[in-house]
């Protein structure tokens, strides 16, 4: 493999890290790998091992070249393979499965792009492959990890910033940090609308008596952190937008929290969604006046 090659491929992993919280920049990518690999490096090697899935097999189906080294193939599978080594413990099945996972997730996101353009993404694919796959292994009888949570930080400063750490399944508030500071390098604007949103999945998790140690956890200000991050990219200028659609990601979580279905990324994706629909629909709706 020459030199020029090495470096395209180790951008193109970068890149795919980065996209996770929907950036392109190899910085930030090696900053996001850096967060994870801190807490865990098995889920470091599970996004590595899924990232290259994708970009192997996207390659070789020929998907578009460009897209392929902006990473947005490969950072669906980054959490897919993040989620296998999350729910089962690292072996050959759970390799294969994270080899799996990355190259359905790929196929997933081939299919928005090219039948549903209109629609982002986001990390739809990412949870559809892992919705199967957790289907799958309660059919079969796999047993997943329940990973403890022990930590002697209980503040809150603690808590938002493990809110920003669970985008990538890492319930450190180390990680969080570093995802944080990561998006501080990029954008200001986007650090601080990450860090409002898991601080208001603190705040509200807590007003309406949602689970303390789920709020601890992170849990309820991951998606709200993505939430935030998107609506604010996409309409900056309607702040009551924005809050609107990070509060029904909090709710949405407290849903997916009573029903037997983890919750992964959907409350962010379902809330941003709509969101984006009714900005079109009011942008129409000028147009026609």
């Amino acid at each position: 493999m020459s030199f020029i090659m090495l470096e395209r491929l180790i951008s193109s992993i970068l890149n795919c890290f980065s996209q996770i919280m929907l950036q392109q920049n190899t910085v930030i990518g090696f900053l996001f790998a850096l967060g994870i690999g801190v807490n865990s490096p098995t889920m470091l090697f599970g996004a590595t091992l899924a990232i290259l899935s994708s970009l192997v097999f996207s390659t070789l189906y020929r998907y578009n070249s460009c897209a392929i080294h902006q990473g947005l193939y490969g950072y669906n599978a980054a959490l897919a393979g993040i989620a296998v080594l999350f729910f089962l413990p690292l072996s050959m099945l759970s390799c294969a499965l994270v080899i799996l996972a990355g190259v359905g997730s790929t196929m997933i996101m081939h299919f928005f792009q090219h039948k549903l353009p209109q629609l982002p993404a986001f990390t739809a694919p990412f949870i559809i492959t892992t919705w199967i796959l957790l289907i799958v292994l309660d059919l079969v009888g796999i047993d997943r990890l329940v990973i403890p949570f022990k930590t002697d930080n209980y503040g809150d400063f603690f808590a938002v910033m493990r809110g920003v750490g669970q985008v990538m399944f890492q319930a450190n508030w180390l990680s969080g940090l570093v995802f944080s500071l990561a998006l501080l390098l990029y954008s200001a604007k986007l650090a601080i609308s990450a860090m409002i949103g898991s601080l208001l999945g603190v705040v509200i998790a807590r007003y309406l008596g949602f689970s303390e140690d789920w709020l601890v956890m992170g849990l309820y200000g991951f998606n709200a952190s993505l939430s935030a991050i998107v609506l604010m990219t996409h309409c900056p200028h309607k702040k009551w937008l924005i809050m609107l659609g990070v509060t029904m990601s909090i709710l949405l979580t407290r849903f997916f929290e009573i029903i037997p279905l983890a919750a992964l990324t959907a409350p962010f994706v379902l809330s941003s969604w709509l969101i984006l629909v009714l900005v079109k629909m009011h942008e129409k709706n000028i147009e026609q006046s």
